[in-house]
């Protein structure tokens, strides 16, 4: 079985896609840690820090879902553009 682009981009965009929920879900999870008064200042620093490094990958996720769709959509004939665009994406 030869595996197309179609379908490598298809499971790189579901997975920028987990990485962006994950990572967001992560974060506020992380959050609530931040924000206890009764943890020590150091305690909730890590929890910030955490959140921090968590973040990256959110963030990450949610850049490459843009270049990801639009060039799935360009192989589809959804996108108004052709696969040239595409290079600068």
């Amino acid at each position: 079985m030869i595996i197309g682009e179609i379908e490598v981009l298809r499971w790189l965009h579901i997975l920028a896609m987990v990485y962006w929920l994950g990572g967001d879900w992560g974060v506020f999870q992380t959050s609530y840690n931040v924000v206890k008064p009764r943890l020590s200042l150091d305690e909730r620093r890590r929890h910030m820090e955490t959140a921090y490094r968590i973040d990256i990958l959110a963030r990450t996720g949610i850049i490459l879902l843009l270049p990801l769709g639009l060039h799935i959509g360009t192989l589809y004939g959804f996108a108004p553009w052709d696969r040239i665009w595409l290079v600068p994406m």
